[in-house]
């Protein structure tokens, strides 16, 4: 009876302590904290509709395209009521870039 109690113990204590070192990472292996993350600065370049070489030469020089704006009509009021005047004139599309500083 002591002896199985005994072993009893010792399988949980060995359990136990294997489950504590899954739950906790880096317990035990002497692992560093790891680093704060700094965050990314970017520089933001706006252009109206270039061409495939401008592009490419964007691209080659590390800019990444993140949103085209413009297009719709502007909010004019309408003559007779409504939202838009429907011969409003259109806002400048423009594609936005952006880049680690």
């Amino acid at each position: 009876m002591a002896s199985s109690m005994l072993r009893l113990t010792l399988v949980v204590t060995v359990m136990s302590s294997f489950a504590i070192l899954l739950i906790v990472p880096g317990l035990g292996r002497g692992d560093q904290p790891p680093a704060p993350v700094q965050k990314t600065k970017w520089e933001y370049l706006r252009i109206a509709e270039p061409d495939d070489k401008k592009l490419a030469e964007l691209g080659e020089a590390g800019w990444e395209l993140v949103a085209v704006t413009g297009g719709y009509p502007k909010p004019m009021p309408r003559k007779g009521g409504g939202d838009v005047e429907p011969e409003a004139p259109n806002t400048p599309i423009q594609y936005v870039f952006k880049r680690p500083k």
